[in-house]
């Protein structure tokens, strides 16, 4: 997942084969291997350099500067969200920052819980923020059903 040219994180739709065999069930999407690729200094200043060009509006040396204080003063420490949508349940997951450090601990792996959903999912769709790029190892999605057995079991 990476973002475009201005700097716009892209949003990826998976599109789930069969979707009939997801109905009456509680989707988790797996997520292994994560990697972030964190922006530079030099990746902020492009950044502004590719909206200029693309919007036609020169970039003057005083709006450089003020990118590279910014760039400089809130470096970015690794820290992002992923967020997984149906079309009638929306879940996230943060990574923290480094320098959160009572709180900090790398993840390498995510476990999203999409709800229960009687109505037909044909796809997930899958937004992140705060990193210049993430690369997983391995995505799945995994269904637990949830038929007439289960309610009778566990009934109020």
């Amino acid at each position: 997942m990476s973002s475009d040219i201005q700097d716009r994180h892209l949003s990826y739709q998976l599109q789930l084969r069969d979707p009939q065999r997801y109905r009456s069930c509680e989707l988790y999407l797996s997520i292994k291997g994560i990697k972030s690729i964190n922006h530079t200094i030099r990746d902020r200043l492009r950044s502004l350099t590719n909206y200029s060009i693309i919007s036609g509006k020169p970039v003057s040396k005083l709006q450089k500067i003020n990118r590279l204080r910014t760039a400089i003063k809130y470096p970015d420490l690794g820290g992002f969200s992923i967020v997984a949508k149906t079309n009638n349940y929306r879940t996230y997951s943060h990574q923290l920052p480094m320098n959160n450090l009572s709180d900090y601990q790398k993840q390498h792996q995510m476990l999203l819980n999409l709800g229960y959903s009687s109505k037909l999912r044909r796809a997930i769709i899958l937004n992140f923020s705060g990193v210049k790029q993430l690369k997983f190892n391995q995505v799945k999605v995994f269904a637990v059903p949830f038929n007439n057995r289960y309610t009778k079991k566990y009934r109020l």
